[in-house]
């Protein structure tokens, strides 16, 4: 059974195992935590922003028009997905992974002032 929060979950996951490789390190500070947190969630924030991109459509007329200027006249067109069917829905489980870790990093990041 899979449920809505295994997003949510991961994150939480991660947080948690930030905060001990941290603790055994002795390196346990604000900033060093903020840090880390930010280096965690960046590749899922990263990965959700080119989804999002893809799946807004942006790229799609770009597809298209490097698909007819390379495809012979004599053979047939095989069939393609565009691109912005790949990363439909998809974008919003990255960023519900980061997002929140990302925040978290922020907001550590306020008391260093």
């Amino acid at each position: 059974m899979k449920t809505k929060h295994t997003s949510y979950i991961f994150s939480l996951f991660l947080f948690l195992l930030t905060l001990i490789v941290l603790l055994v390190r002795n390196n346990l500070t604000v900033i060093n935590l903020s840090n880390t947190l930010f280096m965690v969630a960046l590749p899922f924030i990263i990965i959700g922003a080119l989804l999002w991109v893809f799946a807004s459509g942006f790229f799609d007329n770009f597809q298209r028009s490097i698909r007819e200027s390379t495809k012979r006249k004599d053979k047939k067109q095989t069939p393609y997905m565009a691109l912005s069917e790949v990363g439909m829905g998809a974008y919003s489980f990255w960023f519900k992974i980061g997002l929140p870790l990302l925040i978290l990093s922020l907001l550590l990041l306020i008391p260093s002032f």
